[in-house]
């Protein structure tokens, strides 16, 4: 069975925070940046899988097979390093 998935099977958004905007939210500390993905669900939400890894090939999050509810958007939020630059990211 494959794990991973399609960009048609499931409507992904990946939005990356910088600067003041996650001190306010609170949810990263000081010098990092908040990254949070969106997972629309399809009919098989048990069949999809991502990982978002730095420039470096670092795996900074992953989620697999943890999607229940079809039709359902999931969010994850992650804090990566470096809040004073524009990380490279590499969703799949």
């Amino acid at each position: 069975m494959n794990n991973q998935f399609n960009l048609p099977t499931a409507l992904v958004a990946l939005v990356l925070t910088l600067g003041s905007y996650t001190t306010l939210l609170g949810q990263c500390a000081e010098g990092q940046s908040q990254v949070v993905v969106e997972i629309l669900t399809d009919n098989y939400p048990g069949e999809i899988a991502w990982t978002l890894t730095g420039a470096d090939g670092q795996l900074m999050s992953s989620e697999q097979g943890d999607y229940t509810q079809s039709g359902t958007m999931y969010a994850d939020t992650v804090c990566i390093d470096g809040a004073d630059e524009t990380p490279c990211l590499q969703f799949v």
